[in-house]
């Protein structure tokens, strides 16, 4: 047994005064022990003399040694963590080399919490050669989701951190952490928590959950939804552990010096009065009861009132008045009927105004896209930050190389506007377009590229790593499937910028033959394996998920596909009809009930279909385009980005599409110079061919699983 308890905090000018309080509840409770308490503060800057006095004041409660080490931790100035806790947390990585050799163990303490037992009781579990012991992170499962981890990964809520210096001293620890940040620096949104959980999974200690109640673990409302799935407590675990804590930890906003509303905030004030900081504040209008804190007939304390969201949108544009007005009425209510062609003809104009100030630049691929972005750039989207933040969307931040991506900005603090998904009825994707049209940022669309994907972030099925897109078809004048304006990509291939050398077409062409012959599609996992053999002289439509955007914005509507079919059947009198069905769809009984049209199973995997088959039928889906990838006849109803390039059979023309192209060069615009693709485990930007090599790992990966 060492003969110190070491304690270890990470605190800044604006912490001290609450690690000071911190420290006091340590010494109050320290109680019947011999042993020294060596307390190390890791800061970035010395404490100034005036802090320094006023934690050495705490003598009065019990004697400790106290050490101010300065720490430089620049190289995590940029990377993100939980809203309310600064950059000071980083720190603790580092305690192995800031603390004397002599110290072979620590315990690390975040300055938002009380401890109300004998530390020392905690300081002297048995880690063995686990590098960290810790109590389960009340929302443990959902993060392993958000990062990628499989399910019941140990999760630790990092600011209660047992560390064992010696075991860690033996590895290579900061270059594991390096490798880390290497691939996900611009990903992380729970600072070092999310590192330590994240790298060094395998090598920690559950403790009893009574050594760091955080969270919602005092609301019973909560415990019993979430008790077993957000984590792998019991209900019976955390009434136990919030009857008796021994360390209660005031997370996120509910921090009593922000507001009273924890069950428990009347604990920290208690402390806090022993403090220089506090002594003076009688912390009237904050107090609450405790006679009720664990119970109340018999159960936990009842769920706070939830707080209302506050309405962040950008209220202080003054430019384009009139559009301005269009806009504030619009957000109001964007989903109202009467304001759907307002709407439409609103953002119609916006999206002209980007084309015309960017329409004159030279852009010949999405990597000229990616470098017109600063590293670490501040860009306002209208994609959800669940999307960005462990979603489907994640690594968009890597292939920008920014964290700062989100919906909350100011527009004073926007570097550029990226639109990531085409909703006409979003208050966001209003804002994010006049955003770009009023003040002229550089502003692009983002959309999962053809084969860029492994599987729907919904397919819950199929483990979160795998559900992350990783490639992006990129442009700055519009969606490659919004037919009503030429985008990038359609002005390529108008133009000589889209002819290709021999050695672009053989390249092209041996692509292609590989995400044929391992029929690689935009879903890769988690869909439709079943093959089925069909006639070749056969006939397969293509049926859509009726709101997809490609439909309205390809010059389509639900009717179309009505009239796709019916066209199928009459034009193909000796061929059999197949219809492959989208799940999210009925589809039309009356013309399914066709005795030549054999709707197809969901489960039957569509590129074996396109292999087969003579013709194929389509709206605007990707899948006309891989159609013509195996040389098929693709009969087109709508305007997707592949049509009125000579190589369909089009149903409507576009004028301004008034060249004739090849299956390579078509493929080479929209798979190779207007795409980009990131390999989600080393962060790097990667060409197609890498690209494909990663789905058909992740394949193997997941048939392992």
């Amino acid at each position: 047994m060492p003969d110190s308890v070491n304690i270890a905090f990470a605190s800044d000018d604006n912490f001290i005064k609450y690690t000071a309080v911190t420290l006091a509840s340590i010494l109050r409770n320290f109680k019947n022990s011999t042993r020294k308490l060596n307390i190390f503060i890791l800061t970035s800057d010395p404490i100034s003399e005036v802090d320094l006095t006023k934690l050495l004041d705490l003598y009065k409660i019990r004697e400790f040694d106290l050490k101010n080490i300065t720490v430089d931790a620049s190289s995590f100035s940029e990377l993100k963590t939980t809203p309310g806790i600064s950059i000071a947390t980083y720190f603790r990585l580092y305690l192995h080399e800031l603390l004397p050799d002599s110290i072979t163990k620590v315990l690390y303490l975040d300055s938002d919490l009380i401890v109300l037992k004998n530390i020392e009781e905690l300081f002297d579990v048995n880690l063995g050669e686990n590098f960290f012991g810790g109590v389960q992170d009340s929302r443990s499962e959902d993060y392993n989701v958000k990062f990628g981890l499989p399910k019941h990964t140990k999760h630790i809520n990092a600011g209660v951190s047992l560390i064992n210096l010696s075991a860690i001293r033996k590895f290579d620890f900061l270059g594991e952490i390096d490798k880390y940040l290497e691939a996900k620096k611009y990903v992380i949104t729970l600072g070092d928590q999310q590192i330590i959980n994240t790298v060094f999974s395998d090598q920690i200690l559950y403790l009893p959950p009574i050594w760091n109640i955080h969270g919602s673990m005092f609301d019973l409302d909560w415990c019993k939804i979430n008790a077993g799935l957000v984590n792998t407590f019991t209900i019976d675990e955390l009434r136990d552990a919030a009857e008796a804590p021994a360390i209660i930890h005031y997370t996120f906003k509910r921090k009593p010096w922000i507001s009273s509303d924890h069950p428990l905030s009347d604990y920290w004030y208690e402390y806090a009065s022993l403090t220089e900081y506090f002594a003076n504040d009688t912390f009237n209008s904050r107090t609450t009861t405790r006679k009720n804190t664990f119970k109340l007939n018999g159960d936990l304390m009842p769920s706070s009132k939830l707080r209302k969201k506050i309405d962040g949108y950008i209220k202080s544009i003054i430019q384009l008045r009139k559009t301005r007005l269009n806009v504030d009425k619009l957000i109001s209510d964007p989903k109202s009927s009467a304001n759907y062609n307002l709407i439409k003809a609103t953002t119609f104009q916006l999206q002209n105004t980007i084309i015309s100030s960017s329409a004159a630049k030279t852009v010949t691929s999405a990597v000229e896209l990616l470098d017109q972005i600063p590293e670490y750039a501040t860009i306002l989207t209208n994609c959800e930050n669940r999307d960005l933040d462990g979603g489907f969307h994640e690594n968009i931040k890597t292939l920008l190389k920014t964290p700062n991506i989100g919906r909350d900005f100011d527009v004073s603090e926007v570097n550029a506007t990226m639109i990531a998904v085409q909703r006409l009825g979003q208050k966001e994707f209003i804002e994010t377009l006049y955003c770009a049209a009023a003040y002229s940022k550089p502003h692009f669309y983002v959309e999962t590229s053809f084969f860029g994907a492994l599987a729907p972030y919904f397919h819950k099925d199929v483990p979160a790593k795998y559900r992350r897109c990783f490639g992006y078809i990129l442009d700055d004048l519009g969606y490659y499937y919004d037919s009503r304006l030429p985008s990038r990509l359609e002005r390529i291939l108008n133009s000589e910028i889209g002819d290709i050398s021999e050695d672009e077409k053989t390249r092209s062409k041996e692509l292609i033959k590989k995400i044929i012959d391992l029929g690689i599609t935009k879903y890769n996992v988690g869909l439709g394996n079943r093959t089925m053999n069909i006639d070749n002289d056969s006939v397969l439509v293509i049926d859509q998920k009726r709101n997809d955007a490609s439909i309205e914005f390809g010059a389509a509507s639900s009717k179309t596909f009505d009239i796709m079919l019916a066209s199928a059947i009459r034009e193909n009198p000796d061929s059999k009809i197949y219809f492959k069905t989208h799940p999210d769809n009925s589809g039309n009984e009356l013309l399914l009930n066709d005795p030549k049209v054999e709707v197809i199973p969901e489960n039957v995997s569509v590129t074996a279909l396109l292999d087969q088959c003579r013709s194929v039928y389509v709206v605007t889906s990707q899948l006309g385009f891989e159609a013509l990838l195996r040389g098929k006849e693709v009969n087109v109803f709508g305007l997707p980005f592949y049509s009125g390039w000579g190589l369909t059979k089009d149903r409507q023309k576009l004028a301004r599409r008034d060249k004739t192209r090849t299956i390579e060069e078509l493929f080479y615009g929209a798979c190779i110079r207007m795409s980009a693709y990131v390999n989600p485990d080393t962060g790097n930007l990667v060409e197609l061919e890498d690209a494909l090599d990663y789905i058909l790992t992740c394949r193997t990966e997941i048939d392992q699983v």
